[in-house]
């Protein structure tokens, strides 16, 4: 697994993060820990991810986007207020709502899952690009029209 956050400089950080998952019987040998890097190298570093949990309960927006881009899907949990529902849009917006869960558990499964089919995972990986090309996050167009009616739609509540 491999942790990503600018705060993994700092050596307690990373051995306080080793305690807790050797606490729940994972060997952090296993765990590869990177702190922030140039946006450039960051994207390039995608090519060692297969797939990206997303966090909670505050979830991606442009970190889900550009893993996306790179190939890689996100996995998200729901949850109640915008903050937290970001992925799960994106996501939607692609035609990947299958990976956003309702909550832990769900979360845990669409991941088992992924990891379970290698060449599942592969085929959508190698196909991210083109969906997200297809997809309303991809169409200015779309989106300007579909964002005129939905302001049109508020002000003909807010006239009635």
């Amino acid at each position: 697994m491999l942790i990503k956050w600018k705060s993994l400089v700092e050596p307690t950080t990373k051995n306080r993060l080793r305690d807790m998952f050797g606490q729940r019987g994972i060997n952090p040998s296993r765990i590869i820990f990177q702190s922030d890097s140039a946006h450039d190298a960051m994207l390039q570093e995608y090519s060692e991810v297969d797939i990206a949990l997303d966090t909670f309960p505050f979830t991606g927006g442009t970190t889900t986007c550009e893993a996306l881009w790179m190939g890689v899907p996100v996995v998200t949990c729901r949850g109640d207020r915008p903050a937290s529902r970001q992925s799960s849009a994106m996501l939607a917006a692609v035609g990947l709502e299958h990976l956003a869960a309702d909550d832990v558990e769900g979360y845990a499964a669409i991941v088992t899952k992924l990891c379970s089919d290698p060449v599942a995972l592969n085929a959508l990986r190698m196909g991210m690009r083109e969906r997200l090309n297809e997809s309303p996050l991809f169409n200015p167009q779309s989106f300007a029209q579909d964002f005129v009616a939905s302001i049109d739609t508020l002000l003909k509540i807010a006239e009635a």
